[in-house]
């Protein structure tokens, strides 16, 4: 069963393959994939103009068993969050995040992370492995069935490093922005990474037309290889070099810097003054977020320090988001999702 690919795994091409291999017409592809990707139908049985036939051969050709729902969880601001259980025992979370005008949900692309930040909490746990294009679907499908909204923005940011899980997370942004999907639009989708520069050269080659937001948290080599594995195999020079490089195939605002603030380690006037220079350099905007997962002798720091590190970068003349740390109580927040299954 673990070999069977998920029900969600295939995009509309691939099911008109299918079912003209299993000798019906290829419209009926156009029907499974409405079903599915239109109306989150994931009980297979329950597809009412699907012939039995066909209905009999997906059940024994595909994973139809739907993740299970082990927690969900609710904060006092709002945000939700859901651990789930998916196919070979693995577990991930995932969040919704209800702020101004966009429904987010924040999505898990691997089970656990391939790489290590001292940082969060899913790099403490163990890597269970990827996750495939429909478990990535899925979580946002059976979010939006339970909250009964409208979801308008996915992020590719809870647990995982996405760019390790690259086809399957591509493809899933592509069938999130699908006509006959939920439709999201290419900029109300963000891919993110810690720097994986293999993926981030693939993502700008193959143009993909998603946002790419990037973790940074510090220009510094030295500070950089004590809170990031990412930086042992590429280190931050490179990739600004690189990215400096190919500005011209990176649309404006397009691409963000996300900077974690911790106190006495990367919030100096020179940190403040580097990340803004970066930022003019690749038109990009910066989301400055405090740390949530305090861990050794690293804290949040006070809000003071936050705000001027915050002015300093903005007196750069570049585009700075403050971020709050919705869904805090909950462990819900950058940083903090780790499946707790007890």
């Amino acid at each position: 069963m673990a070999d069977k690919p998920h029900l969600l795994d295939l995009n509309l091409q691939e099911w008109s393959e299918y079912i003209i291999g299993i000798g019906h017409k290829k419209y009926r592809a156009r029907q499974i994939f409405e079903w599915l990707h239109t109306h989150l139908e994931l009980d297979v049985t329950r597809f009412s103009n699907i012939p039995d036939d066909i209905k009999n051969h997906i059940l024994n050709d595909f994973y139809t068993t739907p993740a299970k729902v082990v927690k969900h969880l609710k904060s006092t601001d709002g945000t939700e969050k859901i651990l789930f259980e998916m196919k070979d025992q693995k577990f991930v979370e995932t969040v919704w995040l209800k702020l101004r005008n966009r429904n987010t949900v924040c999505v898990s692309s691997q089970a656990g992370c391939s790489l290590y930040c001292e940082f969060c909490m899913t790099a403490k746990g163990k890597f269970q492995g990827n996750l495939s294009t429909g478990e990535i679907l899925e979580q946002v499908y059976i979010f939006k069935r339970l909250v009964g909204e409208t979801v308008n923005n996915v992020v590719i940011m809870g647990m995982g490093e996405p760019l390790m899980n690259y086809d399957a997370v591509m493809k899933a942004c592509n069938l999130l922005n699908h006509d006959f999907g939920l439709n999201i639009g290419l900029r109300r989708i963000t891919v993110s990474t810690a720097g994986v520069l293999p993926g981030i050269k693939k993502f700008i080659n193959n143009e993909e037309p998603y946002n790419l937001a990037i973790s940074v948290h510090s220009l510094n080599h030295d500070v950089r290889l004590k809170i990031m594995d990412a930086e042992k195999k590429w280190p931050i020079s490179d990739l600004v070099k690189y990215l400096i490089e190919n500005k011209h195939n990176l649309k404006k605002n397009k691409l963000t810097i996300e900077y974690l603030m911790i106190g006495g380690l990367n919030m100096t006037s020179r940190d403040a003054k580097e990340l803004g220079y970066l930022a003019q350099k690749l038109d990009a905007k910066i989301n400055l977020i405090p740390l949530n997962f305090e861990f050794d002798d690293y804290k949040r720091p006070d809000e003071k320090s936050i705000d001027a590190f915050f002015q300093a970068v903005k007196h750069c003349g570049v585009q700075v988001f403050n971020r709050s740390s919705p869904g805090y109580d909950i462990q819900a927040a950058c940083g903090m999702l780790k499946y707790q299954t007890v």
